[in-house]
């Protein structure tokens, strides 16, 4: 996904901005990483989820785990923010 977004950043000139640069029509180039980004996207989230899930799990400080999963999930949910929101777009 970033690499989408700083793709689509230099063929533009500016960041992309939501709701006004579709990745889907930039350049061609964009389109394919956008496709591809876009395809493994869910894996991403799986991944990540199940990551968060394992370590709670089997490791030993579940408590602190947990919570280290849930900061972590949501320093990069506000460090992606907009970038995410113009990649759904």
């Amino acid at each position: 996904m970033r690499g989408t977004w700083l793709l689509a950043w230099c063929e533009l000139g500016h960041m992309p901005r939501a709701m006004l640069d579709d990745p889907k029509f930039i350049s061609p180039l964009v389109t394919s990483v956008h496709r591809f980004a876009d395809s493994t996207f869910p894996l991403w989230f799986l991944g990540g989820l199940l990551t968060t899930l394992l370590s709670v799990i089997f490791l030993r400080s579940r408590l602190l785990n947990l919570a280290v999963g849930i900061i972590s999930w949501l320093g990069t949910l506000h460090l992606i923010g907009g970038m995410l929101e113009w990649f759904l777009d």
